[in-house]
């Protein structure tokens, strides 16, 4: 018996996270599980993989990061050479 697209989409999705670092607990589970759901039942696409892994990041929250910049900002100033 063949699974359901929606269930193989939220399986590779959990394991995508999981390699990139995100705990997969059960909140992130469930934010994913909506995801799949809503993604599924917006298109006519029996395969929502592609529509889930476009937003992933976007749309977890346990996805969001706060990155700190890599260096200072640039600002021009003169070195006195008149």
């Amino acid at each position: 018996m063949a699974r359901p697209a929606r269930e193989i989409a939220l399986e590779r999705a959990l394991r995508y996270l999981e390699r990139c670092g995100v705990p997969p607990g059960p909140d992130v589970r469930a934010e994913l599980e909506d995801l799949v759901a809503e993604l599924s039942a917006d298109g006519d696409d029996p395969t929502p993989l592609d529509r889930v892994m476009d937003r992933l990041w976007s749309r977890l929250e346990a996805c969001r990061v706060e990155v700190p910049p890599t260096a200072p900002p640039i600002h021009r100033t003169s070195m006195g050479q008149g």
